[in-house]
């Protein structure tokens, strides 16, 4: 499985990277959305690990872009962002919404769940 990672502060997208090839999968990583559309336009990403708040385009810009899209990678949103943000948030779309302070198992489940789903 292929993911992407997204995420604008690097000790966090460095941990999401970790757990992700601990979990069998191969990493890239973008530290902004507009990064991030751009790899994913190359296309063949199985997964993405999206933060929202990021500056250049945001992680809603991603998904605004992703909606659009027929085939589109899993997407686990990966966030600090309060209930009142998230109720934006494409259910349709995104797969799993993981809350900023995570913990190394929360993600792990989510990564395993979704290895499951995909075999």
């Amino acid at each position: 499985m292929r993911v992407l990672v997204v995420d604008d502060d690097r000790p966090v997208r460095e941990l999401l990277e970790i757990i992700s090839v601990r979990a069998g999968m191969i990493v890239e990583k973008a530290s902004d959305g507009r990064e991030a559309l751009e790899k994913l336009r190359a296309g063949g990403f199985d997964l993405l690990m999206l933060d929202l708040m990021m500056p250049r385009a945001s992680g809603y810009d991603v998904l605004q872009q992703l909606e659009l899209e027929p085939s589109r990678p899993a997407i686990v949103v990966v966030t600090a962002a309060g209930d009142a943000q998230l109720t934006a948030l494409n259910t349709g779309v995104v797969n799993y919404v993981i809350r900023k302070p995570f913990n190394v198992s929360m993600v792990t489940d989510v990564l395993n769940s979704l290895t499951a789903v995909s075999a």
